[in-house]
This record gives structure tokens, sequence and C-alpha cells, in this order.
């Protein structure tokens, strides 16, 4: 079993490069690939399978969210047999991966629709079980393996994975942990994949990433997420969205006492 990469990029070819050759020598990576979210032509990677580059992805940029599923939808029409793939920004720089485990791990769970890697500093980091796993539901935006029945079903039903309305990808995996709770299905954190966040990319390189200021980009995020969420939830809180979560996963838990992998509590 391999897990196939997708890696957004935005007018940083050569970090991106290095992240893919870096994670192709890796055992259990299938195909290293790139979604690219409105780069200049120079920036464009030779992993590149899909790329926006209208005028508004060029402005703007596509975020994670609509990156995301850019490079999905792609990836879904390639001719391989990965049932995982894996999705990283391209300021994720990995730690440390032990995936032959992680994936014999999880293979007798068909239930699980996505993986999250996770560092030492994560809250869930305590939590985990000794095998190296355990199930999660509060999440947050950055690297996470998918489950390949999960997109599929996702695209067949509403044409994509993220919602791509949410633009600047406000509470987004904690949308995306909703939906997968709701349809039955479950998350694993585990510590078997680590990798950290390079923030100084968005600290010195935002001009050339083509984005704001990280005060302008965070305030931003907060008030047009804050809007997102209310047209979809009628929440005016982030918190409502948390506990409307929770409660799906621990009705998951009720329901299927047998997922050999426990919940982080």
């Amino acid at each position: 079993m391999t897990v196939d990469v997708i890696i957004l990029n935005r007018n940083l070819k050569a970090v991106t490069d290095q992240l893919a050759k870096h994670l192709a020598k890796l055992n259990g990576i299938g195909g290293v690939y790139v979604a690219d979210s409105g780069s200049t032509d120079a920036e464009i990677s030779s992993r590149t399978i899909a790329r926006e580059d209208s005028e508004f992805a060029r402005i703007n940029g596509l975020r994670i969210n609509r990156g995301f599923n850019l490079g999905l939808l792609e990836w879904l029409k390639l001719d391989n047999s990965s049932e995982w793939v894996l999705l990283l920004p391209n300021d994720a720089e990995l730690v440390s991966a032990n995936l032959n485990e992680l994936l014999e791990l999880v293979e007798g769970t068909s239930d699980i629709a996505a993986i999250v890697p996770i560092t030492d500093d994560n809250p869930y980091s305590s939590l985990i079980q000794e095998s190296g796993a355990s199930l999660v539901w509060n999440i947050h935006e950055g690297p996470i393996m998918l489950r390949r029945n999960f997109v599929v079903d996702s695209v067949v039903l509403a044409g994509q994975v993220f919602d791509s309305s949410n633009f600047r990808s406000y509470a987004s995996f904690l949308d995306l942990s909703f939906k997968i709770y709701a349809s039955d299905r479950c998350i694993v954190a585990t510590n078997l994949l680590r990798f950290r966040e390079n923030k100084l990319h968005q600290l010195t390189k935002h001009t050339l990433i083509g984005t704001e200021p990280q005060d302008e980009s965070l305030a931003l995020l907060l008030a047009e997420g804050k809007k997102w969420m209310a047209l979809k939830y009628g929440f005016t809180d982030r918190r409502n969205l948390e506990l409307a979560t929770r409660l799906l996963f621990e009705e998951f838990c009720i329901v299927h006492p047998e997922v050999d992998i426990k919940p982080a509590i």
C-alpha cells in the first residue's frame, strides 16, 4: 500500500520542489504531485498536475480549500491505485515518518476517512495511544491524509471535498471533521507521521507568495470566516461548530465500539 502526495504551491517553486524531492525518497510514498494556486510561469513546479491561472487566482491565490480541491480532482483522474493521498501546504517540513507502520495500523479500519499528523506541541500529542494513533475530532489546518473512497464520495455528492465558498479556509478542517463524522466515518491523529510549519515563508515572503501580511491576513480570515459560518451553519461562534462536531464524534464512538483505534480522551 502506498500514499500519494499533493503539495499546494504558490510562487515558491524551490521550496515546493525541495519538499517533493525529500518525500519521494520515503518508503511508502507513491506519486508526488503539485497543485498550483496561481503562481507566475517562472514558479511552476515540473510536478504540477493541476494549475489555476485565472486572473482571480493570480491576484488572490486559491488558499487551502480551493487549492486542495483543484489537486484532488486531477488526482482522481490519474492511473494509480493509491488508497491514500497526503495533502500538504508547501510550508510543511517533514519531521519524521513511519508510513508503513501507520498504513498497517489503519488498514483494518475502513471507517477512517482522514489521518492527521501531529507534532509534540499539539494538544492531542499527550493523548495519543501507545500504538501511535487515536480517534480525534477537533483538528486544525495543515497536513492531512484522505482516503480515496471518501474523496470519491465527496466529489460525487458535492463536486468537491473542501467547501470552496469558504475562501480563506476558516475552521476548514473542523468543517471537514463535521462532514466526516456526519457520514459515519472517523478521523485519526497520529505521531507516526510528523510535520512542522515553517512560518518564515508567510512572515518574510508574503509579497512573493502573493498574500497579505500576517496581521492583515488573520483579520480577513476571521471577518470573512465568521460570515461563511453564519451562512452555512447559522452559528456566530466557532465554539458552536465545535460542540456540534464533538457530539457527532461521541456518537460515532458509542455506535462503533468495534473500532480498534480508541479516542483521544
